[in-house]
């Protein structure tokens, strides 16, 4: 697990006992944020997965530049 973080595949390695706690913590930090904001962003990641490159970036920068003209968008994830 630290390798992979090393690496940043992973971005947070927890002790077993503090999993559960843990992901549902950042579970429910996810879900306090706008939903349209995540939602585009969910749809570039996984449309970065299944197009080209160009597409790819074309998409993320679309996800982010609208959520970033959302003040709240904004707020939430600087604290995040």
């Amino acid at each position: 697990a630290e390798a992979l973080e090393r690496m940043r595949v992973a971005w947070r390695v927890v002790d077993d006992d503090r999993l559960l706690a843990d992901a549902t913590a950042v579970a429910e930090r996810l879900a306090a944020l706008p939903t349209l904001s995540v939602q585009a962003m969910k749809r570039a990641v996984n449309r970065g997965a299944v197009t080209d490159l160009r597409a790819a970036l074309h998409e993320e920068t679309e996800a982010t530049v609208a959520g970033f003209l959302d003040p709240l968008t904004t707020e939430l994830l600087r604290d995040f």
